[in-house]
């Protein structure tokens, strides 16, 4: 809870604002939750770019989710260091997150002087059980990757979901 609303609270530090899309590439270990908590205790919402894809799949991924933030694994930058030119000509902003330095081409996050205070709940008061709450992008196996959108109401398992939506 404390390192999430680190997260948080550094996120409003760098400026990203409720309704907000921050790309990440990140592996499944406790950071890449603390980063998704984070966004959405500000009310910004997470792009989750599959950590399989490089090339033309990664920037296609980082291009149509629309942000201007990339928050990356440390121990990725070979994926994102090949088309490295291509996501700064997108406009992002490049940090890392999870572990020491790797590479030079991103800003490392330092949370250790960034309060864990809770985020207050009128950061996220407007937002409603059908807004987007999280983008999770495929794997693009029969063409380039899409995001599967999910609303808050989705993310939290209180909206059906029709058997045939996963074929």
């Amino acid at each position: 809870m404390k390192e999430s609303n680190r997260v948080g609270n550094w996120l409003l530090s760098k400026g990203v604002k409720r309704g907000e899309i921050v790309s990440l590439f990140m592996q499944n270990k406790p950071e890449f939750l603390f980063c998704w908590l984070g966004l959405n205790k500000i009310g910004a919402t997470g792009a989750f770019i599959n950590t399989n894809l490089a090339g033309k799949p990664l920037t296609h991924s980082l291009r149509t989710a629309t942000a201007t933030m990339l928050i990356m694994d440390t121990e990725l930058p070979a994926p994102i260091e090949n088309v490295l030119d291509e996501v700064l000509e997108m406009g992002y902003t490049i940090y890392s997150y999870g572990g020491p330095q790797q590479h030079s081409f991103a800003t490392p996050i330092d949370l250790a002087h960034i309060s864990d205070a809770a985020l207050p709940r009128s950061l996220r008061k407007k937002t409603t059980a059908n807004d987007l709450a999280m983008l999770i992008y495929t794997s693009g196996t029969t063409g380039l990757p899409k995001a599967g959108r999910f609303s808050h109401s989705r993310a939290n398992g209180k909206q059906r979901v029709h058997p045939l939506w996963f074929i």
